[in-house]
């Protein structure tokens, strides 16, 4: 024991000189940190023990996720993980995709009213879902544009799998998690303005969140989430793989939203006072991946998508 609290008070001197200093008043604050014959103090066993017993667990919570690897390999995603490996490329099967939380959140291939169903691919790891396109957009009376047909997606609604184990893990409100994926655009309206919605959970305005890429004329695109937006435009439409993200703290009548691409922060975390209200309803209890349940907004995904999660807590990553 000696020996193990030796270590860190060896290299983390400073750190616990000064934690003493907060920790102590009077003599206790600048007692020695170790004895005449070089062993720890009971000052220094105090700081090392609140130190392992406060800063370790709250560190260990944080998960920095490797990029170069399936996120399965730095965490196991405990709300959904849809790796979308195993698929028989060129074709949609399996039509049903394994959430490997153990949630039993089991996703859907759908097709749309003009896209026909998702179909397996080489992927970023393994197998990968490629899209088929983006639907023209139709103006309405009011002006604004919407997609008549809903394009093709993945989904998951709990009338399709009533008996999931605990569906808990899907409400979020109130609560901080991190989301994330590998996309791979292959077509876009070029010189027109789209937009995307990676990821959708909920029908009713209260309980819906939505992970969106908008593109704009430029065909540079940015990140949308809960009335927040990540900081400057991107250049995705290369070809190329790119992992986006984004975590949400969740605080007292706000969110701390901190956007991710390639494993690089973009910018500063946004906060906005919108929360994520608990579901309404049955059919407020869905998830879509691709595309919201409705006609919408969104034209549609075109391109690939692989490794899909959704877990607790806010956490980091590295390119």
């Amino acid at each position: 024991m000696i020996v193990f609290l030796n270590i860190p008070l060896i290299a983390h001197r400073a750190h616990l000189r000064k934690l003493q200093s907060h920790l102590f008043k009077g003599a206790w604050a600048s007692r020695p940190l170790s004895s005449p014959r070089g062993r720890p103090s009971c000052a220094a066993l105090v700081c090392c023990a609140l130190t392992f017993l406060f800063f370790v667990p709250l560190l260990a919570a944080q998960t920095a996720i490797n990029l170069k690897k399936p996120v399965s390999e730095s965490l196991k995603p405990d709300v959904l993980y849809w790796s979308l490996d195993g698929g028989t490329v060129g074709h949609s099967e399996p039509a049903e995709v394994e959430d490997g939380s153990g949630n039993g959140f089991t996703g859907k291939l759908r097709s749309g009213k003009i896209h026909p169903e998702p179909v397996y691919a080489p992927g970023k790891f393994g197998t990968a879902l490629r899209f088929h396109g983006v639907t023209p957009p139709v103006t309405g009376e009011d002006g604004l544009q919407r997609t008549a047909d809903p394009s093709s997606s993945i989904g998951w609604r709990v009338r399709d799998t009533p008996d999931v184990p605990d569906l808990q893990k899907f409400e979020l409100a109130g609560k901080s998690f991190t989301a994330g994926l590998w996309i791979k655009l292959e077509k876009i309206n070029e010189g027109e303005s789209q937009s995307v919605f990676l990821m959708n959970w909920g029908t009713s305005p209260a309980s819906q969140w939505s992970f969106i890429l908008v593109k704009d004329q430029r065909d540079e695109w940015i990140m949308r989430m809960l009335r927040t937006k990540s900081v400057g435009t991107h250049v995705l439409s290369d070809g190329a793989w790119h992992h986006v993200a984004f975590s949400l703290e969740a605080k007292e009548g706000e969110i701390l939203v901190t956007y991710w691409l390639d494993g690089e922060i973009l910018g500063e975390p946004v906060t906005n006072p919108a929360v994520i209200a608990e579901s309404q309803s049955v059919a407020d209890q869905i998830f879509q991946v691709g595309e919201r349940n409705v006609a919408n907004f969104s034209t549609g995904f075109a391109g690939l998508l692989d490794d899909v999660f959704v877990t607790s807590g806010v956490h980091t990553f590295q390119p």
